[in-house]
């Protein structure tokens, strides 16, 4: 019997739009998703937590009977200031259809996030709460610049009315 080595690193040149837009490469992706659409979420899982993670995201799948339509899994090592996604480990983004499992969904990854502190790509994210975003060092500086910009709330957004800001 030989013992196979995967190389858990993947290393290769790709274009802009086979990073950040890889669901472009199926025509019509989105109509997997009906009238409703769907959300997203991504966060980054530190290398020594990727297994442990990925059983306990496997196991609720398994248990709530739903899952993603699209995942994409990224090796990551970004710096960064602010809320801006970065870190280092796995990128990790899941699409759900939305559908009468939101509530579950968004209230066990809500859970993940805070257990495992993980960062949040903000840009992505539909579901994260105001008492994970205060997890973020940074959310009360970015917080109170937004107060001073925006000191009368006429520009909002669905994130800022989500995380109260």
């Amino acid at each position: 019997m030989t013992q196979t080595k995967i190389n858990k690193d993947y290393n290769k040149l790709c274009n802009f739009y086979e990073i950040f837009y890889p669901q472009d490469y199926f025509i019509d992706w989105n109509k997997l998703y009906g009238k409703i659409g769907f959300f997203q979420i991504q966060f980054i899982i530190p290398e020594n937590k990727f297994k442990k993670i990925l059983i306990e995201i496997s196991d609720f799948f398994r248990k709530e009977k739903t899952f993603s339509t699209f995942i994409v899994i990224k090796r990551y090592n970004e710096k960064g200031k602010y809320l801006n996604y970065s870190g280092n480990g796995y990128s990790i983004s899941f699409d759900f259809k939305i559908n009468k499992n939101f509530s579950n969904i968004n209230f066990f990854f809500n859970s993940l996030v805070r257990k495992y502190s993980l960062r949040v790509n903000f840009s992505k994210d539909l579901i994260i709460n105001r008492t994970n975003a205060y997890n973020y060092p940074e959310f009360k500086i970015f917080e109170k610049e937004i107060s001073l910009l925006n000191s009368k709330k006429k520009i909002n957004s669905f994130f800022s009315k989500r995380l109260g800001i």
